[in-house]
């Protein structure tokens, strides 16, 4: 299923989550407002960590109230930044932003080039590739310059479900997942009378 092809709501955490942490993880615990129409419903929340683990997540009725059927489950953590809209842009035209120093009076200024993105860098290290004037280099042209359309933008990590529903409903509903990024450590202190400091600690 498309989760793209029809609009998505954005659920809302309607209580604090609730965080168990571990030696080198932590259970998270929170309340999310289910708003489902009848038959599939694609539905997204930012309300979670970036290192989420996604097969820990559970989506359930609060307090074994009504099921919820999970038809789709996706958590997609690629937050946009430039190289992540070089490989968006890959194949089309888009303008470089390059700053041009001159002798005369004019003294410094902006200057716009078109270059095609053959290809765009990846998360292995590849080069780009970009087309200007008929030729190929492999570096940026310059500051490269994005059309100002956000509609596909992921701007924080994203959990994405498609629920299905053979009534329209509106419930809450338990948010249950792992994740890594959290740490905990125990220091104590002990208290104790100035003689037992003096002579040492002993056994009572």
């Amino acid at each position: 299923m498309d989760l793209l092809s029809e609009p998505i709501r954005t659920l809302h955490k309607s209580d604090a989550a609730a965080i168990t942490v571990y030696k080198d993880f932590a259970v998270v615990r929170s309340t999310i407002d289910l708003d489902l129409k009848a038959g599939a419903t694609d539905l997204t929340t930012t309300k979670v960590t970036r290192q989420l683990e996604p097969d820990s997540v559970v989506l359930r009725g609060q307090n074994g109230g009504k099921t919820v059927n999970v038809l789709e489950q996706n958590y997609d953590v690629a937050v946009v930044d430039q190289n992540a809209l070089l490989r968006q842009y890959e194949g089309r035209t888009i303008d470089f932003q390059t700053l041009i120093y001159r002798s005369d009076q004019e003294g410094q200024r902006l200057e716009m080039t078109p270059g095609k993105i053959v290809r765009a860098p990846d998360k292995n290290g590849a080069q780009p590739i970009i087309e200007v004037n008929g030729k190929l280099q492999f570096q940026l042209p310059g500051l490269p310059i994005f059309p100002a359309s956000a509609d596909s933008l992921l701007l924080k990590p994203t959990l994405r479900w498609s629920i299905a529903s053979d009534t329209a409903a509106h419930f809450p509903a338990e948010l249950d997942y792992i994740t890594r990024g959290f740490s905990w450590q125990a220091t104590y202190n002990i208290v104790t009378p100035r003689a037992l400091c003096r002579d040492g600690l002993r056994n009572g």
